[in-house]
């Protein structure tokens, strides 16, 4: 982990946890409910890796929130601090839209 980014998540408290990327796949994108990135050039990534000609689950996190647009690269800016305060507000954004979609649900099955 870039050292940078690893004294942002202490500096939060965030647990590090051992993990492994790996190259998505079209079985990934059928299992997903949703794929989440950062910014319009990995969403862009991500299509070409699998062949994929829609976006109806691709999302910039960002997206869930009244700040729509890209997080601007933390390793090209060097600004670790901003680019956790957006995914902090995205990902904030993002849990609102998944329980209010849930409630949704709720409410036309009891319906």
């Amino acid at each position: 982990m870039y050292a940078e980014a690893k004294k942002e998540l202490i500096k939060h408290d965030i647990k590090i946890l051992p993990h492994t990327a790996k190259q998505i796949t079209y079985k990934d994108y059928m299992e997903a409910d949703y794929l989440v990135g950062m910014d319009n050039y990995t969403l862009l990534l991500v299509k070409r890796a699998i062949y994929l000609k829609g976006n109806e689950k691709l999302f910039r996190l960002l997206d869930f929130t009244d700040r729509q647009g890209d997080i601007k690269d933390p390793y090209g800016t060097l600004n670790f601090d901003k680019a956790y305060q957006d995914i902090y507000y995205g990902c904030q954004g993002f849990l609102k839209y998944l329980i209010k979609k849930q409630e949704e649900e709720t409410n036309t099955v009891n319906n």
